[in-house]
């Protein structure tokens, strides 16, 4: 049996995908996965091409003949060095971020993700601060080191990177939903059952327009 074809944007960690793949295994331990991370571009040009067969994402927008369906959510926390002034808070608000330089991963208009989060700043009352993180393709928690900015994540609140960051829990609950970009077009029985296995509803996905 071929392998599923699994591709994560850097947005999507890999012990998101690993929880994932170990909740489609407890019904499919034959199932065989290839994993690997792309940038979103790879990942459209990679699934209309037919060489992956899911990629795993947040907030991305599937182009002309791709699928998008929502798999879950994951908790929003704040990411901090562990010099920060907000280093020793068990929390924060988004309140408490008004002024902070928040690091982001793809420009704006150009990554959904990147506008979902500014747009959660807008919502709570002030305009963003933003710089892209220098370093592509890094874990998100890491983004932090050697920084005064803050950065959204969704690893669990404590310490990271060695002690070298602290992850604070966000006040009020926020978060950022799982999703699998898959082709409209292919035909792929293990693609279907990995996406039953996970998505908590059942649900076929909306195709783009």
């Amino acid at each position: 049996m071929e392998p599923l074809r699994i591709a994560h944007t850097p947005a999507v960690t890999v012990y998101e995908v690993t929880e994932a793949l170990h909740a489609v295994r407890a019904r499919h331990p034959e199932l065989a996965t290839d994993v690997n991370q792309r940038y979103p571009f790879e990942m459209t040009e990679q699934l209309l091409r037919g060489e992956i067969d899911i990629g795993l994402c947040r907030e991305m927008r599937p182009e002309q003949g791709l699928i998008r369906t929502e798999l879950g959510s994951h908790r929003l926390s704040i990411a901090v060095a562990r010099d920060h002034r907000l280093a020793e808070r068990e929390s924060v608000t988004l309140g408490d971020l008004a002024g902070e330089q928040i690091i982001v991963w793809g420009y704006p208009e150009r990554s959904g993700y990147t506008d979902f989060l500014l747009q959660i700043c807008r919502d709570a009352g002030f305009e963003p601060r933003w710089q892209r993180n220098p370093i592509q393709g890094t874990p998100p928690v890491t983004a932090v080191l050697g920084s005064a900015a803050v950065a959204f994540v969704t690893d669990p609140p404590g310490v990271a990177a060695g002690g070298r960051v602290r992850v604070l829990e966000l006040q009020p609950v926020i978060s950022a939903a799982l999703h699998a970009i898959t082709a409209q077009h292919v035909v792929s029985p293990m693609r279907d059952l990995f996406l039953k296995a996970v998505v908590p509803e059942p649900g076929a996905g909306t195709p783009a327009s």
